[in-house]
């Protein structure tokens, strides 16, 4: 089956999910066709994405009139999730706007970011970002403004990095770009907050069904608790084995926002769920506890007699993945629970990951109900430009009743 043939082609600028370039969005016809399917949706009160990464399921959700609730990690996936989805006082946030570049531009303070980042910006461009952030931090905006105000400041310390523009992590360019000057910089910064706040004029006439993001980790038993319960179903697409490259590829926003310090993203890629890189002795204690984790050993012994370092970190994948799916089955208010996802290319060949994390939600007490397989255009998280892996040949969508 196609989602594409079944809700057909979809505006690339409809409401406002284009409003930033987070890696490996999900393809909207998914969650527009399940949010339609009665038989998902019998009873359902509210929607949860444990991983809501950009916030396309939660737009989605206010879209058909649902309320829902977005948890990720990554705070920059956390703040675009909350300015895709809720209302702005535009006006408010314009005058904001031009306040914040009037006040940067009198400021003789330069706010400085985590050394890492300097290396991807010219000298004009980092002035004009470090006076920026002080602005913004003593413009007194809170709630919907501070977020238009601070994604406006992270769009722009992404467009004016001299980074490749093709590939989402900071890669340099085959050809250094021209610098930067000064009154460029600040015209770009006019220019994304306009942008922006057009974009965000999609919202008007939508539900009044502003989902709830959560900042946190999913493992956590505390997250889970924090939310207010109500019948619920759990609508998300984890992500990948690999997947600390979505904290990579915001790591410059991530930077200028103030969310990581001089030691860079490896605080945050240690705390997120797939990662590429784990110490020996990391290696060992998850090969180790993985006996609780049956239904996927045959699969990790394979790997390990291939590769020792991505059985480890696919073990720890899906050992996270288990903490994550017996939570959402200890909170008695979820009724249902949809996994997309796809296969991963490792080791040479490929891992049923859809099939794994089935067997896991089974494990943790869902019944599988039904099956959907959708072959599309594999989503692809780039970190060089040579030796790739295969993009998945298909996503598979997986329903689940309580058990």
């Amino acid at each position: 089956m196609s989602f594409r043939e079944l809700v057909g082609s979809l505006p690339a600028e409809e409401l406002t999910h284009a409003i930033h370039p987070y890696p490996a969005r999900l393809l909207r016809q998914i969650p527009r066709y399940l949010l339609a399917d009665d038989s998902i949706m019998d009873g359902v009160e509210a929607v949860i994405d444990p991983f809501c990464g950009s916030g396309t399921v939660l737009l989605e959700a206010r879209r058909a009139s649902v309320s829902s609730i977005g948890i990720d990690q990554n705070p920059v996936a956390a703040l675009v999730s909350r300015v895709k989805t809720q209302d702005l006082n535009r006006a408010l946030a314009a005058r904001a706007a031009v306040d914040v570049v009037r006040s940067a531009k009198q400021s003789r303070q330069i706010w400085e970011p985590p050394k890492f980042a300097t290396r991807w910006f010219d000298p004009a461009a980092l002035s004009v970002l470090g006076r920026l952030v002080i602005s913004i931090g003593r413009s007194g905006t809170t709630g919907a403004e501070r977020d238009y105000l601070d994604l406006c400041l992270a769009l722009l310390a992404r467009q004016i990095a001299a980074t490749d523009k093709h590939i989402p992590v900071p890669v340099s360019p085959k050809e250094r770009a021209p610098a930067v000057m000064t009154r460029d910089v600040w015209a770009a910064f006019e220019r994304i907050s306009a942008t922006l706040a057009g974009r965000l004029e999609a919202l008007d006439g939508l539900p009044d069904r502003e989902p709830v993001v959560v900042e946190g980790d999913v493992r956590s038993a505390e997250v889970w608790s924090s939310i207010p319960q109500r019948d619920e179903l759990i609508l998300t697409s984890p992500p990948y084995g690999a997947a600390q490259k979505y904290v990579r590829s915001t790591s410059l926003e991530l930077a200028w926002l103030g969310k990581i310090t001089n030691a860079g993203t490896a605080g945050l890629e240690r705390g997120s769920i797939g990662r590429e890189h784990l110490s020996r002795s990391t290696q060992a204690a998850t090969l180790e506890r993985l006996g609780r984790l049956s239904v996927i050993q045959d699969e990790i012994d394979r790997l390990r007699d291939i590769n020792v370092r991505r059985a480890a970190i696919y073990a720890a994948y899906f050992d996270d993945m288990a903490l994550v799916l017996n939570n959402a089955h200890d909170r008695q208010s979820v009724r249902r629970l949809v996994l997309i996802s796809g296969p991963n290319h490792v080791c040479g060949s490929e891992l049923d990951t859809p099939k794994l994390l089935a067997d896991l939600a089974e494990s943790s007490g869902f019944k599988p109900t039904h099956v959907y397989r959708d072959r599309i255009r594999g989503r692809s998280l780039l970190t060089t430009r040579r030796g790739l892996a295969p993009a998945a040949r298909y996503e598979q969508v997986e329903v689940f009743e309580r058990g």
